[in-house]
């Protein structure tokens, strides 16, 4: 007997794919479409003649067949526990570093950085030292344990995705039209100050924190990014951000001040630009040091 299907609108939807840290680009991508115009049409941008965006009727046939698609893969997904690889150290615990590229695997359809977070409670520096850096010393250390945890979620994700069939919104609630058009007509540039004539956090005798301070009281969705030799460098929430973003960027902490900071060199700037503009992100640019 097929499946009952529940109705929900697109909105119900966008909700449950960012609290469950599915790709947006991934999502996009089975459709046939880009990524911010998925984006677009799932926050309600307003387009030139002032209405909101939505998908079309043959979006929205395209995106219930993706979600089935992406229900299938993260079955495919399902995590087996006890390689050859699998080892007992002498604390008794038991890790399989073999699930390394399996759980990249389940990167491709999910944000497995904000995965591990959610689900397995892992800290930042965990998530790193785990997934990322093949010289930690805990770099592999799955347990039996996490893959069980895992493999729920994952089923428990599909199972959802499985079960809903989006249906057409219409246009945006009165409300949320509203507020859409107040934001784009207030929304204010980064002016620099009459004092100086100069951006604050532009002052290249002050240091990195202080500067991205000073932007971020001012705009608190705002994302600094310092120029340094062929690249840019950001940091402390603005790194955590952009390694969200795309987890091979992984930031840097230092051991002395703790201070958290990530460096990406100008192509990949470029190709991450939109991808911040599209999460509503305010980007500064500065130079690093004096000239």
């Amino acid at each position: 007997m097929e499946q009952q299907k529940v109705q929900i609108s697109q909105d119900a939807l966008y909700q449950f794919i960012t609290d469950r840290s599915i790709k947006l680009v991934r999502l996009a991508e089975l459709m046939g479409m880009s990524g911010p115009s998925v984006t677009s049409c799932f926050k309600h941008q307003i387009i030139n003649n002032g209405t909101p965006r939505a998908f079309t009727g043959k979006a929205i046939v395209k995106l219930n067949a993706a979600l089935g698609k992406i229900a299938d893969n993260l079955r495919s997904c399902i995590l087996t526990f006890g390689s050859e690889q699998t080892y007992t150290n002498q604390l008794g615990n038991t890790y399989d570093p073999a699930l390394i590229e399996p759980m990249k695997r389940i990167g491709e359809t999910m944000n497995l950085t904000a995965l591990v977070e959610r689900v397995l409670g892992w800290s930042e520096r965990k998530k790193q030292a785990v997934i990322t850096q093949p010289h930690s010393k805990a770099y592999g250390c799955i347990s039996e344990e996490d893959v069980n945890r895992i493999n729920a979620e994952l089923l428990a994700v599909a199972g959802v995705l499985s079960s809903y069939e989006v249906v057409p919104d219409g246009d945006a609630k009165p409300a949320e039209r509203q507020a859409a058009t107040k934001e784009k007509g207030t929304r204010t540039r980064m002016e620099p100050t009459a004092e100086s004539k100069a951006y604050p956090w532009d002052n290249t005798g002050l240091g990195l924190q202080e500067r991205s301070r000073l932007l971020h009281e001012r705009w608190p969705e705002g994302l600094l990014l310092f120029r340094v030799n062929n690249g840019y460098t950001a940091e402390g929430d603005d790194a955590i951000y952009i390694n969200k973003v795309d987890e091979s960027l992984v930031p840097f902490r230092e051991p002395s001040s703790g201070m958290v900071t990530l460096w990406m060199d100008a192509d990949t700037m470029e190709r991450l630009l939109p991808r911040f503009l599209f999460d509503d992100r305010r980007v500064a640019i500065t130079d690093m040091y004096k000239e």
